[in-house]
This record gives structure tokens, sequence and C-alpha cells, in this order.
């Protein structure tokens, strides 16, 4: 997937390291490194990375030969990834501002730079992702995790990060699929490995 936004590139160099979730004790579904939460009404709520969401669709992937547990977890938030990416570098630039860190200093003025040029052209940037959601990929049990871009494909489920140096598919009949392109100069791409997948918690 190619994101020719100078703002997004910037945001997903920061965004794509494998941030560390904090652990929760607060639900029946409990695991290290995520929070769920859930009351009477049956709605629940997820925190990754420090942020919680209640809109949420979450699959568990296992090994497509093996009888190993649940080895990778995907996410997609009911939010536009233009809306959390503008959220995200306000948040950021005002951060970064009241930390009065010298070392920031250059990475705070070009945010803003492009924050500027990208609320400008808001309505083309909403328009570049329009068929774009918030998604995240959880790793290692739940400990760390990364953003991604998700999109539907097709009658696919469809995962990229790292711009678009990861992706991972997740197929009707839930054959997940993820894919490695950094060795990949052009041509197409076999999957690197497979897994089975299921829509958890509904």
């Amino acid at each position: 997937m190619m994101i020719k936004t100078a703002f997004v590139l910037t945001v997903i160099s920061i965004l794509v390291a494998c941030a560390p979730m904090k652990a929760g004790d607060t639900s029946p579904h409990e695991t290290p490194g995520v929070n769920y939460k859930e009351d009477s009404d049956t709605s629940r709520t997820i925190k990754i990375s420090g942020k919680t969401y209640d809109k949420y669709t979450l699959w568990g992937c296992r090994g497509y030969s093996s009888d190993t547990g649940i080895v990778i977890e995907l996410v997609v938030v009911d939010m536009s990834i233009a809306d959390y990416l503008l959220n995200f570098a306000d948040e950021f630039v005002s951060a970064v501002k009241q930390s009065k860190r010298k070392d920031l200093d250059n990475l705070s003025k070009k945010m803003e730079k492009d924050l500027s040029k990208m609320k400008k052209n808001k309505g083309k940037v909403k328009k570049e992702l329009r068929d774009h959601k918030l998604g995240f990929i959880l790793f290692d049990n739940r400990k760390n995790s990364t953003m991604s871009f998700y999109k539907r494909a097709g009658i696919n489920h469809r995962w990229d990060w790292e711009n678009g140096s990861y992706a991972f598919l997740i197929e009707p009949d839930g054959t997940g699929l993820y894919y490695d392109f950094t060795t990949v100069k052009s041509g197409t791409k076999k999957a690197s490995d497979v897994f089975k997948c299921r829509e958890i918690y509904d």
C-alpha cells in the first residue's frame, strides 16, 4: 500500500515500533498485555498502548498445521485511519511542546508543519484513505502491538503495516495469510506463513 502523504509517513515512522501494551485486571477475559472490560449490558472495551476503544472487532489466529494456541491477533477499530492520524499528531505535537525536550525539536517542527498541511488538505487525505480503518496487530501473547491500516479488500480482510512492508489477509473461510514484502523488489509474493483464524468475543 502506497501512502504518498508526507505527514502519514512521518506518523507511521513513530507508530510502527512495537509499543508495549498495559496489562489490566478488570475483566473475565484478562490476558497479559490487553485490558478487556464488560459490564451488565455486555458492552466491552479494549485498551492498546494506553488508548481505550469500545467499538472494535478482534480476530485470533493459530498455526495452520499445529494445535498451538493463538499466536497473532488482529484488531479492527471502528475509526477512520485519517481521523486517528490527525488526533495522534495533535496529541504528539502538544506533548513534545510541553516536554520541552531539545532532542525532539526538529521532529516536533516537522510534524507541526506536516500537520498544518494535512489539515489544509483534510478532504483530500480523507478521500485517499477513505477505505481504511484503524487496525492493530498484537504479537507475543499480547505483550507488543503495532498500528496498521485495515481495509476490506474484496471479500478478504487486510491489514498493512510499516508502510506496506508487511500485510496480513484473512479469507472468508478463516485462512490467514501473512506476507513479508521487505525482500521483494517487484512482482508477486507468496504468503510467508499460513494461519487458521476466527473472530473472537464477537
